[in-house]
């Protein structure tokens, strides 16, 4: 039993070194011109790959303005991050009906681009708001809490932000600034 408990810990150990090297190397952003409609189509193809299988399915929009929105980025991270917010939301409306997913990008009052990522599902508690970007902080059964700090650190290293906004059972949307 004591070998067991000890088994169990070293790979709770190994996975919590994983998840933190995961965090700590990210590479530098290799910066290139991305169609913001081609990058939110591809994350909503997956996002409605994984909400198939909901018996009351998850609705998931794309809406870009304008129409040939430009982000200047490295591609492979943003789209890292973003995939880690739709597919969180996703997983957040299990309990929802019409349930729904929005991918937005749009320019920001600045001109710069803004993405984000809304749904309809329970939403956040203040308290939980206030510590979703904390690494290993998860509300989910069995998380790493890293999803959601990886993608924080993603926008920092383009320059940006990464904020949520959350009314319980009404909208939560994730906005990533460039």
């Amino acid at each position: 039993e004591a070998l067991g408990t000890i088994e169990r810990r070293s790979r709770g150990l190994v996975s919590f070194v994983d998840a933190y090297r995961t965090l700590a190397k990210l590479p530098q952003p290799d910066a290139r011109v991305i169609e913001a409609s081609e990058l939110l189509g591809d994350i909503a193809i997956l996002a409605r790959a994984t909400a198939s299988g909901r018996a009351s399915g998850v609705s998931v929009y794309v809406e870009v303005t304008p129409d040939r929105l430009e982000i200047v980025a490295d591609p492979d991270l943003v789209e890292q991050a973003l995939v880690n917010l739709a597919l969180n939301a996703v997983e957040a409306l299990a309990e929802t009906p019409e349930a729904r997913v929005i991918l937005r990008a749009y320019a920001g009052p600045t001109g710069r681009p803004v993405v984000e990522v809304e749904d309809n599902g329970p939403g956040l508690l203040p308290e939980v708001q206030e510590r979703v970007f904390l690494p290993f902080f998860s509300t989910k059964q069995g998380g790493s809490g890293i999803g959601l700090s990886l993608a924080f650190r993603i926008a920092r290293l383009h320059g940006g932000s990464l904020t949520v906004d959350s009314e319980p059972d009404v909208r939560t949307v994730f906005t990533f600034r460039f």
